[in-house]
């Protein structure tokens, strides 16, 4: 079995209400919905990627990475 990817679900402008529970439906294990921004963040295995993309009212399914930018008084490198 595969280690889950995270992702970020960017939803359309007028999304279902329903859209997190059909995504949820189709594998994604939600961490996080965000719906001042219209995001849905959580996990699924990488190959339900293009089952969510499917979904009603999704605009966008992208891989999450992590970010670091170092503490504040970090040489440039």
């Amino acid at each position: 079995m595969t280690e889950p990817v995270k992702v970020i679900v960017t939803l359309e402008a007028g999304a279902p209400g329903d859209v997190g529970q059909r995504l949820a439906d189709k594998g994604l294990k939600i961490e996080a919905m965000l719906d001042a921004i219209g995001i849905i963040t959580g996990a699924c295995d990488a190959g339900d990627i293009a089952r969510l993309q499917k979904v009603d009212g999704v605009a966008a399914v992208e891989h999450d990475i992590a970010v670091d930018i170092g503490p504040p008084d970090a040489e440039p490198s």
